[in-house]
């Protein structure tokens, strides 16, 4: 969420006046770079936490730092006075500085997506497909009449589009006719540009039952000409939680789903998490992904093969095109409950708004 509001470039941010105009110093730099790495521990601690977990931690830090000036405050021996300034007050000065630091831009961050729970709502229920097709619709009117952020509306109704294999043919008419009417028609060539990469398209004729749904899913490979569907996808990986499982606790979580407040877990994350524990099997992937796996080496472990538990297993996952803070997090949460180190490498770090405008071909559209 910080890097949706504020843009995170190498692991660096700048506030800007939004926070700083909330700190309570009047010579801030407001142009500061501020870097977002462990030498910050308020930021180390709240890094990878979901967001309904941040503000306790930060209230319960603000208290605990409280508590530490009030013991300062309550010496009387000279010596112990002296020993307080020297090794606790300036550590205790600077963590109050980030600590409010962090609170100030929470607040922005939460300003910013006020009615985000709606949303969040309607992400659940596309993602579970448990959900009304004109409340959908009825949602994405109402932000197109408010005139809400134009990207952010486009960003659900491609989710609406790719985890229902399209769009019914009589919403995805009525959403196109209300978008153009609410931003421009010069915006029909975003709405071409991605419908050719397949994120926004129409469902004009009923499915046809499905190789899937006639042939057992562990049997039969997915054809080169086909791509797997979302609702496939998540059967097949397990990636929505079931209904006989508990929910999940988001403050100290335990499953990677926690990063989508626990209704899904990342694709490429559990591809890792399987990986890890039976190997990459290539007929495996075949069969879930199609023809699109160019990966032949089969690493399924040996299983006469002795471990040497005394090394620490290092894994190095790359993603090509880009990974987003959401995965990162799962990955971090795998890897601490499997004793590995998990090293990242990426593209990119995807931003939502520029990974959409640049799949719109915006440069091309002027917008």
């Amino acid at each position: 969420m910080v890097h949706d509001t504020f843009g995170i470039s190498c692991g660096k941010v700048i506030f800007g006046d939004e926070v700083n105009k909330r700190i309570k110093n009047d010579n801030i730099n407001r142009s500061k770079i501020t870097a977002l790495d462990d030498n910050d521990p308020i930021f180390s601690a709240v890094r990878n936490m979901h967001m309904t977990a941040v503000f306790p931690f930060l209230s319960a830090k603000a208290k605990s730092l409280q508590a530490s000036y009030d013991k300062g405050s309550n010496l009387e021996q000279v010596k112990d006075m002296k020993e307080f300034v020297s090794n606790e007050l300036r550590t205790l000065k600077q963590q109050h500085k980030l600590l409010e630091l962090h609170i100030c831009a929470c607040e922005v961050v939460l300003e910013k997506c006020k009615g985000i729970s709606s949303r969040l709502t309607l992400e659940h229920a596309l993602i579970s497909g448990n959900f009304d097709p004109n409340e959908v619709l009825a949602y994405l009117e109402d932000c197109m009449c408010t005139q809400h952020n134009q990207w952010q509306i486009l960003l659900l109704a491609c989710l609406w589009s790719l985890t229902q294999n399209g769009i019914p043919t009589k919403y995805f008419n009525q959403f196109r006719n209300q978008y153009l009417y609410a931003f421009g028609h010069e915006n029909l060539a975003v709405l071409h540009f991605l419908g050719i990469q397949g994120l926004l398209i129409e469902r004009s004729i009923p499915q046809l039952t499905t190789v899937h749904n006639v042939i057992p899913i562990k049997s039969q490979p997915i054809s080169s000409f086909s791509k797997p569907t979302f609702q496939f996808l998540t059967r097949r990986m397990a990636l929505l939680p079931g209904n006989t499982e508990t929910t999940i606790n988001l403050r100290n979580p335990d499953q990677m789903r926690y990063v989508f407040s626990g209704v899904y877990t990342p694709i490429l994350c559990e591809i890792v998490n399987d990986t890890i524990n039976n190997g990459w099997n290539m007929e495996e992937m075949k069969i879930t992904f199609g023809d699109t796996v160019f990966c032949d080496q089969n690493c399924s472990p040996n299983a006469n093969r002795q471990t040497d538990n005394r090394i620490r297993k290092v894994i190095l996952v790359y993603f090509i095109g880009g990974v987003t803070y959401s995965e990162i997090a799962a990955l971090t949460l795998l890897a601490q409950y499997n004793s590995l180190r998990i090293i990242i490498a990426t593209t990119n770090i995807i931003h939502r708004e520029k990974f959409i405008k640049e799949l719109a071909n915006v440069s091309v559209t002027s917008l």
